[in-house]
């Protein structure tokens, strides 16, 4: 049984096929840098991460899942044949959570006690860093 999942978002890494196809044997994982570069391969697709554009959901003809790369889906990722469809659409939500914010209060706190006027982080933008 082979399954295809189609790599469709400029968060997808260049080693993320090889990675999936050691993961899932039998699987075939293909990276695309523009969605529309894969407008042939999205009909035997069974899965796709990132963003199906209409025109591609059109030709899709066996896909059964879409993994969005990002948490807030907008009004705009969902359009009328996508949401009339089977297709199960998943979000990236619970990855961005404790750690998220933790990391935002300390750069608040960072910035607050005015850590950017150290000689690290000034001469940092110049690439130079001080022994």
């Amino acid at each position: 049984m082979s399954f295809t999942i189609l790599l469709l978002s400029a968060e997808a890494e260049a080693s993320w096929p090889e990675k999936i196809r050691q993961a899932v044997p039998g699987a075939v994982a293909k990276i695309y840098g523009d969605p529309k570069d894969a407008a042939a391969d999205i009909e035997a697709a069974d899965a796709v991460f990132g963003t199906v554009p209409p025109e591609l959901f059109a030709r899709a003809k066996r896909l059964r899942w879409i993994c969005a790369s990002r948490g807030g889906l907008g009004g705009a990722y969902f359009y009328d044949a996508l949401v009339n469809s089977d297709v199960v659409v998943t979000g990236m939500q619970g990855s961005y959570n404790d750690h998220l914010s933790a990391h935002a209060v300390a750069f608040l706190l960072a910035f607050a006690r005015r850590f950017d006027h150290y000689t690290p982080l000034r001469s940092e933008p110049e690439n130079r860093w001080a022994r």
